[in-house]
């Protein structure tokens, strides 16, 4: 086949070209570490890499030449990186911690609650930590970054996490970053939530290996544990959750899922539907524009009938342009609450595959 057919175009070549030339995904990690006088810094990182070369559990650290983690990690030799979800609110308080202020003031403005686990510092909201010893660094004065070789000494997962790595049941949905540095310009971004095929109603299934009481009890256990990211119910067979009231947006949608049990496992049916305050708007809106638009033909055909100009059939096709707005108003809705759809949907898987 001709080069110059083919649907891709070379992209420039720069150093690194992982985030200069290509969108590469790469781990959000807070790097706790301390300096000799007890002072704790968490700082954000995404070059985290394996190197099996190395030996078989260490990692590579890059971070700047002046940066308070890379000082911390020579001065004591441990680095704590805490994995966290892929939650907007928890990607916000990165932004926050990537700002270059002494380790105090920023830990006074941190969200993020810090909590010990055995000789380490650990950020609560995690979910796998990686335990590390600093092995060796690679430190040249004209460099702009330092290069940490990390040793994994031990992982910690959260429970329903190590219950579910060997069985399938699930993973949580690490914070993972697309990053952009040029020599003028520097971006982040991050996948959002997409369901397939265009739906006003979005519907999903799962089967999971637990009766019908048993799903409806561990979806009705997690609605009621402390901090969950939801709210609703779960009793005979079926479920309804939605977003706590003091986050939910106009757009914020609601999932109803009914249980049932086939052959021993339970069978999960999901809709995502909009709020009833946003359907009831939709329909009335619909409704409305339609029933103009038949007032208008009947006004339209008179016109014509007594050969009058026959200009209130123009409302029909105008009628048309309206209803195709609101249902692309609807889908506009839909794409805000994309976060929300994502949430409401992990909740779920995770709280039935755990």
């Amino acid at each position: 086949m001709d080069a110059t057919a083919l649907p891709f175009e070379s992209a420039p070549s720069d150093t690194p070209f992982y985030q200069s030339s290509a969108y590469f995904p790469m781990p959000v990690v807070l790097a706790v570490t301390h300096d000799e006088s007890g002072q704790v810094n968490v700082a954000p990182y995404s070059l985290c890499f394996p190197q099996p070369d190395a030996g078989e559990r260490m990692l590579m650290l890059i971070a700047k030449r002046d940066s308070n983690t890379w000082r911390n990690a020579v001065a004591t030799g441990r680095v704590t990186l805490c994995f966290i979800a892929d939650e907007p609110h928890l990607l916000e308080q990165c932004v926050e911690l990537s700002r270059k202020l002494p380790s105090a003031e920023k830990m006074a403005r941190s969200k993020f609650q810090l909590i010990q686990v055995g000789d380490r510092q650990v950020v609560a909201e995690a979910e796998q930590v990686f335990v590390c010893t600093l092995v060796r660094h690679q430190h040249h004065a004209e460099a702009r970054e330092r290069r940490m070789l990390l040793r994994v000494d031990d992982v910690l997962l959260k429970p329903r996490w190590r219950r579910a790595l060997h069985r399938g049941w699930g993973a949580p949905r690490l914070a993972v970053e697309f990053g952009f540095r040029g020599r003028s310009a520097t971006w982040l971004s991050r996948p959002r939530a997409v369901f397939g095929g265009p739906a006003l109603r979005p519907t999903f299934e799962m089967r999971v290996d637990m009766s019908q009481q048993d799903a409806v009890d561990s979806l009705q256990r997690a609605l009621d544990a402390p901090g969950v990211p939801v709210q609703g119910f779960a009793r005979s067979g079926m479920a309804q959750i939605n977003i706590p009231d003091g986050e939910a947006t106009f757009f914020s949608p609601e999932m109803e899922i009914t249980i049932e049990e086939v052959d021993g496992r339970a069978h999960l049916h999901g809709k995502i539907k909009p709020h009833p305050r946003v359907w009831t708007l939709f329909t009335a809106a619909h409704a409305a524009v339609a029933l103009t638009a038949g007032f208008a033909g009947l006004f339209g055909l008179s016109q014509w009938m007594l050969d009058q100009p026959p200009w209130a059939l123009w409302a029909i096709p105008a009628a048309a342009l309206v209803h195709a707005f609101i249902a692309g108003a609807a889908f506009v809705g839909q794409g805000l609450s994309a976060d929300h759809v994502f949430r409401l949907r992990s909740f779920v898987e995770e709280a039935v595959t755990h």
